[in-house]
């Protein structure tokens, strides 16, 4: 039997550069490495075909009539397809049936139960995006997450919903809600969906249940509040959902997690993510089946119309970049040289696939996410989410070119009141927020005293009109 050293001599051993290569630029691994295969990896095509629907298409054809069985989903290796495909082509009722008939079956009790188990097991969800929702005043988890309709329909169907779908999330205050099929489904961590402030996702990791936590193997985060609670100045820039990911202890970690993705919205402006804010894109880190602790990196390579169904969308391998002031290139291959020197350390980790994401790029069940968050703005002041309106995004893009006082949001702040109020906070302060949560939170930066004949839209519709008629702020 081989000694933990010989195991380790066998083992992928990472090298990399422990500072930037030039002053302000990415990482570089040492080591010679696989080079990327011809054929594209079949995990990196599944994430591009759920994605953007297709590969190397310019003009992709016409979508086909619907199948009176496309509605029917059958569960496929890591997810579902719908329908089959000897049903895709359009399949005309003979005018002679009753089309209100089809609507019942009353010979199924009738049928062999293996094919009633398989119709069961047909009817339920897929690939589901379950936003974990946690309020903290009653301690409880929720999710808006479609829910098996199996459940409700006969304790059978109920029987086989509970070979795949698990009940989690129970806290110590509050009973668990949220069924999982933990291999298809992925967990979602999103701004808006907790109360504000920077402790509520580890308040909710210290509230579930280990197991519950170790159970998840996909799990997707956002960028704004995947780099709270770093423990000092050397911990690295993603925080706490790393040292949890990449951990393989007992209590409050990954132990299973197989996916991580990390979603960008270019609209959020947070010093949080600040390495990411010109970020614009989608690379995945994929582990080597053939190598185990080697990744690779891809990038979707995009090209043409992507709404007139003219775009050309095609898994590259990912140069690091070898120019200085690097931004987000320079903390993806610090990722990168983390990941992999993790896996060294402790094979254990079970982690294979880690995605860096634009919003606006998503698969099907993200759908519904993706609309909550158009025209919305996240603001790092209040941990809450925003109306994307036209004052709110004027604030934060004069609030962004501020330097040194002397800019359009320097006047705005002279113009608004003797006391110099920030316009920013009599923002939030003056309006509440649109969380999925659904707490509608407000903050109070001024009391209403202070703020008592304050009316900031009508100082910015001044402050804006100078600005549009291409006037400079007075001390220019």
């Amino acid at each position: 039997m081989a000694s933990d050293e010989e195991d380790q001599g066998l083992r992928f051993r990472p090298e990399w550069t422990e500072e930037p290569h030039v002053e302000g630029g990415a990482y570089l691994p040492l080591k010679d490495r696989s080079t990327h295969p011809e054929i594209v990896p079949q995990c990196i095509l599944g994430i591009a075909k759920a994605t953007y629907g297709g590969l190397h298409e310019i003009n992709p054809p016409p979508s086909p009539p619907p199948s009176p069985l496309s509605w029917i989903p059958r569960r496929h290796g890591g997810g579902f397809r719908f329908g089959r495909s000897e049903d895709n082509d359009l399949v005309e009722i003979p005018q002679e049936i009753d089309v209100s008939s089809l609507s019942e079956f009353l010979s199924f009790p009738k049928l062999p139960i293996e094919l009633r188990h398989k119709i069961w097991r047909h009817c339920l969800p897929g690939p589901r995006l379950v936003e974990l929702m946690y309020d903290e005043d009653t301690g409880a988890c929720t999710s808006q997450a479609p829910l098996p309709i199996c459940l409700w329909i006969c304790s059978e169907s109920r029987k086989e919903v509970n070979l795949f779908y698990r009940l989690l999330f129970a806290t110590d205050r509050a009973e668990a809600t949220i069924y999982l099929d933990t291999h298809i489904d992925e967990v979602y961590l999103g701004v808006g969906n907790f109360h504000p402030g920077p402790r509520s996702v580890l308040d909710l990791f210290l509230s579930l249940d280990p197991k519950d936590i170790g159970q998840i193997e996909n799990l997707a985060i956002d960028s704004d509040i995947a780099n709270y609670h770093e423990s000092d100045e050397e911990a690295p820039t993603w925080g706490l959902w790393w040292t949890l990911a990449m951990s393989t202890a007992d209590e409050y970690v990954f132990t299973n997690l197989q996916t991580l993705t990390i979603h960008r919205n270019p609209s959020h402006k947070s010093c949080n993510d600040s390495p990411y804010i010109d970020f614009y894109g989608d690379f995945i880190l994929t582990e080597l089946d053939s190598n185990p602790g080697e990744f690779q990196a891809w990038q979707m390579e995009i090209s043409g119309c992507y709404w007139k169904r003219k775009t050309k969308v095609r898994p590259v391998p990912w140069d690091i970049p070898l120019h200085n002031k690097a931004t987000w290139e320079a903390s993806f291959s610090r990722l990168w040289a983390d990941l992999e020197k993790h896996k060294y350390k402790t094979p254990g980790i079970a982690l294979k696939t880690v995605r860096l994401v634009t919003f606006g790029k998503g698969p099907d069940h993200w759908a519904g996410r993706l609309e909550f968050l158009t025209g919305k703005k996240y603001v790092q002041a209040t941990g809450c989410i925003y109306e994307g309106h036209k004052d709110l995004d004027t604030l934060l893009d004069w609030k962004e070119a501020e330097t040194d006082g002397t800019g359009w949001y320097g006047y705005l702040t002279v113009q608004l009141s003797e006391p110099e109020f920030d316009p920013l906070l009599v923002y939030l302060t003056q309006n509440a927020c649109t969380c999925a949560i659904g707490h509608a939170h407000q903050a109070y930066y001024y009391d209403d005293e202070a703020l008592e004949g304050v009316d900031l839209q009508k100082v910015l519709v001044v402050v804006r009109d100078e600005n549009r008629h291409g006037g400079r702020p007075p001390w220019y």
